[in-house]
């Protein structure tokens, strides 16, 4: 045995028990530091109040973008800054039907082009795409870079 002050903390007999010592400090302190931070529950708590719930939302199946723009001041313009195909005041959207067979709502001023399946590509007015959104036959409402290739 050597004469270090420190000899009798790291004289061990075999490597093994030197690696299994330090494997244990480590573990211990990576436990201490993953235990004194603080992770709150919710990790969104920051921004609890700004979103609502999906029960109190206007118009849930709506594209957040799309929601968002229906409620700017110039809608139309926004759309097309932002790049939406904009053809008579109307933006163009993928409509999601609940089923391949299930048929258009009416009494929208809409312009439909292509369908495949529950898939319909349309041209809708701004101001009706929340209440469009809202129809049982909808199931979401996307933005136009998901519609169907001609």
């Amino acid at each position: 045995m050597k004469n270090d002050k420190f000899a009798l903390i790291f004289y061990l007999p075999s490597r093994i028990e030197k690696m299994i010592i330090v494997t244990i400090f480590l573990f211990f302190c990576a436990n201490f530091l993953l235990t004194s931070c603080e992770i709150p529950e919710d990790i969104n708590y920051e921004f609890k109040e700004t979103f609502p719930s999906q029960k109190d939302q206007e118009c849930p199946q709506l594209d957040n973008q799309l929601y968002q723009l229906t409620k700017s001041e110039s809608p139309i313009t926004k759309a097309e800054e932002l790049g939406f195909e904009v053809r008579d005041n109307k933006i163009q959207v993928l409509l999601i039907l609940v089923d391949e067979e299930a048929t258009l709502p009416k009494g929208f001023n809409i312009d439909v082009g292509i369908r495949s399946g529950a898939k319909v590509n349309v041209y809708a007015p701004m101001d009706e795409l929340c209440e469009l959104a809202n129809n049982d036959t909808i199931i979401a409402i996307y933005p136009p870079e998901r519609t169907i290739i001609e």
